[in-house]
């Protein structure tokens, strides 16, 4: 008998050991804004240089020029758990002047005084500190966009427009020593080069609210030298507890070594440090959860083939199934890899795992190998000698290089073992869905080596699935293996659930289709966003504008004609600054002559168009891959918190601290009419769910041990004997047996199928660039 075993693959990117094992020693660095030629320069939701020219929303296209890093719960001690995706910054630097982007993705209760961001800042190499601790709160004054041009052109802005923020939401400390006790009484009043602004965003929830903040460190701020340490942490206030979360380890209401009342570590020693703002630097290497799969070709070979979530157990089934032989071929492909003094093969590992769908306690969790003797295993991987690799399943592709930088790819091909009908087996055959982790890592250097290549990101965690419906209904185990070490004690806990919608309207009287065009566009783009080019270092005039290092490409020195926006004609479609004059010729790594992604992102910048959701198009390029596919898709998440035992003090408030597991779910496609869609969660038999509110539901489980619970999906496709062409409920899911399990027909978020206009936005970029790119030919 032959079977398909789907792993599911969607993402949550974690921020690895580098980055959070040991904050005193790591170095990361603030990355430039982006390079493209009708929208350069730093985001600037006000006009901070006095241009004219501003964007008050929060995914404004020059924030991609830095990735969306996600914060984490740490331990006290131990391997820091993999990062949560409910919390997310990110960080530009240009030049001396550094903005911070606080994006929370979930929150039931949205933006409240109850939430906070926290901001740690350094003063460069000097002994002195900054501390804020913000509360989203709107009564600040509102941004408005610049006056607009004649039409058609457009301002771009959020709806809601966005705040500054109000001195009754800000605590303010300053140290001029950076250690303990020193942090004296906080004020409400912000110095002179700290500015922000607070977002909400009660529709797209794409995230749900932000913070913004920008840092003038230059000669007209702050001042500063050297390499500059910084914490970013925030409380999320949830209507069962509080999430805490950051980039070092946050500190508890009831822990000494904080500053004041917030939960910024009082030792800077405690922060990450960054390399100075306003050098040069790289990425570092990264891995995207659309980067890991199984190869669908043959092991060690580019074309053809595929990544899928498919396992195949045997000959038979569809797809690359039906020539199985039971083995299968897991790839990872690592990117930004410097490639300066060259890549030896297998300079960069991968380390396979899989473990049941549901949700897990990160990399603290019930993984299996997926590697098996006489191949190396688990960390061995990282230091095995490459001929114990190449001899037992390995395969090193030849680097794809892409200026100085490359993309190495790295085959495991499983073969079975003993009377195993296929590689790897798995435990619980009913499982269908299973979980990945990857990890990255490098053999240790020798004596006289090289430093290790520099790391921004050394694992992902893929635990969403596509499926097209018109039923979904699937078990999924919740396992606290592991959670013991993530806590410090084994004991019995509650673990919370949070079921998160996106697009997923209850059924009504009127039939609709799903655009299947334009969920492909918004896949493919999510997935293969366009390369959108950085400025490699950009320093500061001392009159405070910005000029770029010499051989860097991007925007002109700017000039008080350049810089202001010019009146737009009839014929104008964005609003955008003078074209960029592009002098000499641009570093490799930038490339932006010629450059066709380069060219589709500049047209995606510049777009006026919109979703039916109302999200601008242009904001694509600097949103998640997970915050444009919400944006689209029909989507269905559950997100699952363990409780720590421990307590947060806020506002006077006790409230207990929820720990993220890692979430699971599914983005949906349907074939054909539809008129909404029909919710379940519950339990399997023996599991007892209570639920809370309309998304919330709460299970007690046992130290360590697992439970399952079904998550169930339907597209209502007849309104036809069910009670009155679409008043009430008119097919709500028969439930699973279960104990006080919950069947939902109700009423989920007023969001609309999404995504209108988002394929022709694509289509129409992709059609101008290749007019250009003819018209130059001819």
């Amino acid at each position: 008998m032959s079977r398909k075993l789907t792993l599911g693959l969607a993402a949550t990117a974690f921020a690895g050991v580098m980055a959070y094992g040991a904050a005193s020693e790591a170095q990361e660095c603030a990355l430039g804004p982006v390079a493209l030629p009708a929208l350069s320069g730093p985001p600037e939701w006000e006009d901070f240089n006095g241009d004219g020219f501003w964007r008050p929303e929060l995914h404004d296209p020059r924030w991609s020029g830095a990735p969306l890093d996600f914060l984490t719960f740490i331990p006290t001690s131990g391997t820091p758990p993999a990062a949560a995706d409910d919390a997310g910054v990110r960080v530009v630097a240009d030049g001396k002047v550094v903005y911070v982007s606080y994006q929370i993705e979930v929150d039931d209760t949205g933006p409240t005084t109850d939430d906070f961001v926290y901001l740690g800042v350094s003063e460069g190499s000097a002994a002195g500190a900054y501390a804020f601790k913000i509360a989203p709160d709107f009564s600040g004054t509102q941004i408005n966009p610049p006056a607009p041009p004649p039409p058609p052109a457009v301002v771009a802005a959020d709806s809601p427009l966005p705040r500054e923020f109000s001195p009754i939401a800000l605590s303010v400390w300053h140290s001029v020593t950076g250690t303990a006790g020193s942090w004296g009484i906080a004020n409400a009043v912000a110095p002179a080069w700290f500015k922000g602004a607070v977002f909400d965003r009660p529709v797209l929830k794409s995230p749900r609210w932000a913070v913004t903040v920008r840092l003038d460190l230059g000669p007209t701020g702050l001042n500063t030298a050297g390499n500059t340490k910084f914490f970013f942490g925030a409380t999320i206030h949830q209507s069962t507890g509080d999430v805490l979360v950051g980039n070092a380890r946050p500190r508890l209401s009831t822990e000494t070594d904080k500053v004041g009342d917030s939960a910024i570590p009082d030792a800077t020693s405690n922060w990450v440090n960054y390399q100075e703002p306003g050098t040069a630097c790289t990425a570092g290497i990264t891995l995207a959860a659309d980067d890991i799969g199984v190869w669908t070709g043959t092991a060690g070979t580019t074309t053809p083939g595929s990544l899928t979530n498919t396992i195949c157990a045997g000959p038979g089934g569809t797809g690359q199934c039906t020539v199985s032989d039971g083995t299968n071929v897991f790839r990872a492909t690592a990117k930004n890899v410097d490639n300066t003094a060259g890549i030896a093969d297998f300079a960069v590992r991968a380390r396979f795992r899989i473990a049941d769908w549901g949700s897990q306690a990160w990399q603290f969790g019930r993984w299996r190998e997926v590697t098996a003797p006489p191949s190396p295993t688990g960390t061995d991987i990282f230091n095995a000698a490459t001929s114990d690799l190449t001899a037992n399943g390995w395969h090193w592709l030849t680097p794809v290089a892409t200026g100085a930088v490359s993309a190495v790819t790295l085959d495991y091909k499983c073969s079975k073992v003993g009377a195993d009908a296929y590689c790897p087996k798995l435990v619980d055959e009913t499982q269908a869905h299973q979980c990945m982790l990857v990890e990255l890592g490098q053999p240790s250097p020798g004596a006289g080596s090289p430093a290790p290549f520099k790391v921004r990101n050394n694992a992902v965690y893929r635990n969403m699935n596509y499926e097209n419906l018109s039923t979904s209904d699937v078990p999924a185990t919740i396992s606290l293996e592991g959670v013991k070490n993530l806590l410090g004690e084994a004991k019995d806990r509650d673990v919370y659930f949070y079921v998160e919608e996106h697009n997923l309207p209850p059924p009504a009287q009127k039939a609709f289709a799903l655009n299947s065009q334009e969920l492909a566009f918004a896949r493919r783009f999510a997935e293969n966003p366009p390369f959108v080019p950085t400025v490699p270092g950009r320093t500061p005039n001392p009159d405070g504008g910005q000029i770029l290092k010499k051989g860097s490409a991007g925007r002109a020195p700017a000039t008080p004609k350049a810089t202001a926006v010019a009146p737009a004609s009839p014929k104008a479609t964005a609003v955008k600054r003078a074209p960029v004059k592009l002098g000499g010729a641009a570093p490799a790594a930038v490339n932006i002559a010629g450059n066709p992604t380069v060219e589709l992102a500049n047209s995606i910048a510049t777009s006026r168009l919109k979703l039916s959701n109302g999200l601008p198009v242009s904001n694509v390029l600097a949103m998640g891959k997970e915050q444009l596919l919400d944006a689209v898709w029909p989507t269905y998440r559950v997100r699952v918190y363990v409780d720590s035992g421990k307590t947060f003090v806020a506002n006077g408030k006790t409230n207990r601290v929820l720990v993220p597991m890692a979430p699971f779910g599914y983005h949906f496609s349907h074939d054909g009419l539809l008129y909404g869609f029909t919710k379940a969660f519950a339990g399997a038999p023996g599991v007892v769910v209570q639920q809370l509110s309309a998304d919330w539901f709460r299970i007690h489980m046992q130290s360590e041990s697992s439970a399952k619970v079904r998550t169930q999906v339907s597209a209502v496709e007849t309104l036809a004997g069910h009670g009155g062409g679409g008043e009430g409920c008119p097919h709500c899911p028969k439930c699973p047996p279960v104990e006080h399990g919950h069947c939902d027909c109700r009423l989920v978020g007023a969001e609309t199928g999404g995504g209108g206009y988002l394929a022709a936005a694509l289509g129409l970029a992709f059609a101008a660039v290749l007019r250009r790119r003819r018209r130059g030919a001819a």
